[in-house]
């Protein structure tokens, strides 16, 4: 691991030319030109995007319907300052904010619905954000800022707060409904009602959605299958308002992984025998798994059942005025989560038959591919090894957000307590198939014909599987946060205006990492057909079994945060702003995993970002320009050298989703 100081620039500039429209509140649901639109996300009070010293966009309900995002991720692809790499389907993209270098995910921003994280951390191994929330008519808004005051109104967000503003009921009763359907098997429909129970005093809403889809690419099965739904209540009263809500999501989606082209240069082309268009590795004959355990069992798996969250939300809101200019806001949240992740991930690009079967430990021409399913002698010019990757994850976040308000003439103070409590454990189970290198893929085994099937090593697959178990992987970690913020928003003149922000956090991390063996089953009793032992398969040699081993670590962070900006607003329609801001991202759960034994080895890394802005509003378009500077510190990476590339043989393999 090597630690740098990174040095970035780069400037922005966003045009729009579509009218925006700000959220329905029951107090009004007129459409709204952007240059009136007001803003919460970043900010300690609602005020006129013009008069926010940020960089910030945003999205109304009925801009987002006219996109139709196949995902989150599709609808943050619109944000200037994001790069988002959204070929993995659904759900499980990446975000890159502010040119930050990140393995992916969303490591260095925070996913928010209705000013809460989706969860605290975003970016856990194979528990992208994006796996937790899905876009539907109950979104009222998009507010999506980057880089500024988000280290101080949340964790682990130097590079920017992502927040979806759910909707609301009103006096009037309203609703949508929308039917979709497409030439890849998609039918869904989504659903949103909202209203008053009691006029003026007690409004409902509830809205979800339903979707069943083959695929963007030809699984062979129902790639997308699930839904989720949201429903909330408020009272408001004479000095505040009471709210409670609940979302449940059960939604499952294949992940779809790099595929075998051929390039020439610059020149692309499907590889033979898989169409680059539409084809793909996850299909439907290779979708089962099915095999014992070193340490006792069976271990199955549905590579159908995709990435499978089961997400359930219990949450409340509450605010109340106190009287001689102060109020009073509380949030809170239980999230529970429970996901299997099922995935297929390309190891390398195809290899010629030949050569894999001699990497394999046959000699000359003494190898013999057949079909699993049938048995069926074949002779493939090309095979491909393919990772056949098991997660199970069981996570759960409580979290409250208390915050103080004073208000004064020239401006307003707020005073907040975050604490927060977060849970992540996981199961790993790995294995390695071999296959045809085609669209749909077929089981391969693989026998060396030097050798008579009773002999040791005759067989290099159990039923297709090269690897049988290569990885387990049994850990935990837990977060307790406890963050002090204060903000500052004081009005110079009527031109121009002050914002300074301040968070102090004290946080502490655990967990635990179990160790590993290797075993095989060639003592087992089990037999690979029914006949011959598991002597005679080299798939079973170096499978992995847990130890009784465990090794336990804490990791605390102590860090100030902070912030300072000045807005001036030439007109109504004109502004400019300039920003400092300094924040941070604790290590992830991968750092943490790795560097156990050691954790001196990883440290937060702190950024440093200044940014100066033009922002012009009008009623028909937008532009803002933002130019930006920032450092980075303890950022890790990877060096690969050339050496290790020179091994990856044409047929290279592309990313494409």
């Amino acid at each position: 691991m090597k630690k740098k100081s990174i040095f970035l620039l780069a400037g922005i500039a966003t045009l729009y030319f579509n009218n925006t429209y700000a959220q329905e509140t029951p107090q009004d649901s007129t459409i709204t030109a952007s240059i009136d639109q007001v803003v919460i996300t970043g900010n300690s009070r609602p005020k006129p995007k013009i008069e926010s010293s940020t960089a910030i966009s945003t999205f109304s309900a009925k801009e987002i319907q006219k996109q139709n995002p196949i995902s989150a991720a599709a609808l943050l692809q619109r944000v200037p300052g994001f790069a988002v790499e959204t070929s993995g389907g659904e759900v499980g993209n990446n975000l890159f904010a502010r040119g930050i270098p990140s393995a992916g995910a969303y490591e260095f921003v925070q996913v928010q619905e209705d000013g809460l994280p989706v969860f605290e951390d975003g970016a856990l191994q194979f528990a992208n954000a994006d796996n937790f929330f899905r876009v539907d008519n109950s979104v009222s808004r998009l507010e999506a800022l980057r880089g500024g005051s988000g280290s101080i109104f949340a964790t682990n967000s130097p590079g920017g707060l992502i927040n979806f503003i759910t909707k609301e009921g009103g006096n009037d009763f309203k609703g949508t409904a929308k039917l979709e359907t497409s030439t890849y098997g998609l039918m869904r429909t989504d659903v949103n009602v909202g209203g008053a129970l009691v006029q003026d005093k007690l409004f409902f809403n509830v809205g979800g959605f339903y979707r069943t889809d083959d695929g963007i690419r030809k699984t062979g099965f129902k790639a997308n299958q699930g839904g989720q739904i949201r429903m909330n209540l408020k009272y408001v009263f004479d000095k505040g308002y009471a709210k409670v809500y609940y979302k449940k999501l059960d939604d499952r989606n294949t992940f779809f992984l790099p595929i075998p082209l051929l390039q020439n240069g610059n020149d692309l082309k499907d590889f033979p025998g898989f169409d680059a268009n539409y084809g793909t590795y996850s299909y439907r004959n290779i979708s089962q798994l099915n095999i014992p355990q070193a340490g006792g069992g069976f271990f199955s798996r549905n590579l159908e059942d995709g990435i499978h969250p089961k997400v359930d939300v219990l949450g409340a809101e509450f605010k109340y005025d106190l009287g001689n200019n102060f109020s009073v806001i509380n949030k809170t949240r239980y999230t529970n989560i429970n996901m299997n992740y099922t995935g297929i991930f390309p190891a390398g690009g195809p290899q010629l038959a030949a050569d894999f079967a001699n990497g394999a430990g046959i000699t000359g021409n003494n190898y013999q591919y057949s079909l699993v399913s049938n048995g069926a002698i074949v002779n493939p010019q090309y095979v491909q090894k393919l990772g056949f990757w098991a997660i199970d994850k069981q996570m759960n976040n409580f979290v409250n957000d208390l915050q103080f308000n004073y208000k004064f003439d020239k401006g307003n103070v707020t005073a907040g307590f975050y604490k927060s409590n977060w849970k992540s454990h996981q199961y790993w189970n790995w294995s390695n198939i071999l296959t045809t290198a085609s669209d749909r893929p077929e089981l391969l085994n693989l026998v060396d014909t030097s050798l008579t099937p009773t002999s040791t090593g005759y067989s290099k697959t159990y039923n297709g599987v090269t690897d049988m178990s290569f990885l387990l992987r049994d850990s935990q970690v837990q977060g307790s946060l406890n963050d002090l913020y204060l903000n500052l928003d004081y009005n110079i003149t009527d031109a121009l205006s002050f914002n300074g922000g301040i968070r102090y956090s004290r946080d502490f991390y655990k967990g635990y990492g179990v160790s590993t063996t290797t075993g095989n089953l060639n003592n087992s009793g089990l037999t690979t057909d029914g006949t011959h032992s598991f002597t005679t398969t080299t798939a079973d040699d170096n499978m992995s079994v847990l130890g009784n081993k465990y090794t336990y670590w804490n990791y605390d962070v102590n860090r100030v945060s902070f912030t300072t900006a000045l807005n001036y607003k030439i007109n109504r329609e004109n502004a400019v702003y300039a920003r400092f801001s300094n924040g941070f991202r604790s290590p992830n759960e991968e750092a943490y995993y790795n560097n156990m034994n050691d954790l001196s080895a990883i440290k937060p890394v702190t950024t440093n970002q200044i940014e100066v802005g033009y922002k012009y509003y009008s009623r028909t378009f937008d532009v803002a320009v933002i130019p930006f500077y920032s450092t980075l510190k303890n950022l890790s990476f990877t060096d690969v050298s050339l050496t290790e590339l020179r091994k990856i043989n044409l047929p290279t393999q592309q990313i494409s989703g």
